[in-house]
């Protein structure tokens, strides 16, 4: 209902663990109830391995907050699919601590929601965590889809990558808040972010912002982030050998967006996403 509690032992793995989010919600509107709230506590030990796969479809309004502690050398892979109603909300927030030579990696694909909102705060205490966000969402109608990301060196030799990708349809909004903040003695840390976006429709709109704050020596840092529309002359190519128009720019808008589910861990969610993403595809105004 509204809490878990997952906890894996020191040297345990614990392979694929599903949570699905199915059903109704409270409603929004003029007779809403309370938006459903739900904690999720995930504890890994040293040593532990564990994969979470979140799957949203659901109407209503639902906020669910996940924390997460790793202990040494410990592995979490979180992977996070949203295809709710068009009338529904999601915010999620996941507050996560790193111990050393830990690895997190977070994949969220938003395709569906009135409002999406999903927030990551990460600390990385000891040296040699590592933590990967990746996202791909692609808002429709007037479909709204927010990603904020404050991730924390406090160690020295940790690394971290934000990869997301965003393809806005009809009226559909996007925002990308990223920031790292390397910490003063957090040497030797390692942070790149990258956000690039796709404005299908002239009504479409994204705001991106990626942010590095960096007070420590021998950094390597990389942040950009990119708004256009898709290559002409590629799609000229693609009808040129005779591909139609409209799958033609599917087959890139899909290869854009591909390249974040292609780089999942979870073999299992990586397959499920990818068959999810081009029916969103075909049926994308």
């Amino acid at each position: 209902g509204q809490g878990m509690v997952l906890r894996v032992s020191a040297g345990v793995d614990a392979g694929t663990i599903f949570l699905d989010w199915h059903g109704e919600a409270p409603t929004t509107g003029a007779a809403a109830t309370p938006m459903a709230n739900a904690r999720l506590l995930v504890l890994l030990e040293e040593g532990a391995r564990c994969d979470l796969v979140e799957a949203y479809a659901e109407a209503g309004a639902r906020n669910v907050v996940m924390q997460v502690r790793l202990e040494a050398d410990s592995r979490l892979r979180h992977a996070r699919l949203q295809d709710n109603g068009g009338d529904s909300w999601l915010i999620t927030r996941t507050e996560l601590e790193q111990g050393a030579g830990s690895a997190f990696e977070q994949t969220s694909l938003d395709l569906g929601a009135g409002l999406a909102r999903h927030d990551l705060r990460a600390r990385l205490v000891a040296s040699g965590a590592s933590c990967t966000a990746l996202g791909a969402y692609l808002p429709d109608g007037d479909a709204h889809v927010d990603h904020h990301l404050d991730v924390r060196h406090e160690a020295t030799g940790c690394n971290s990558e934000q990869t997301f990708r965003g393809v806005m349809h009809g009226r559909g909004r996007a925002v990308f808040n990223g920031r790292v903040h390397v910490l003063p003695g957090a040497d030797d840390s390692e942070a790149h972010q990258s956000n690039q976006n796709l404005l299908l429709s002239r009504e479409a709109e994204v705001n991106t912002k990626p942010e590095l704050i960096i007070e420590a020596d021998e950094v390597v840092a990389s942040h950009g982030a990119t708004v256009g529309q898709l290559d002409e002359t590629a799609v000229f190519y693609l009808r040129s050998r005779g591909i139609a128009e409209n799958l033609a720019r599917r087959m890139l808008t899909g290869a854009f967006c591909r390249s974040v589910v292609e780089a999942m861990g979870n073999e299992t969610a990586r397959e499920a996403f990818r068959v999810r993403l081009e029916q969103s595809l075909e049926t994308a105004s």
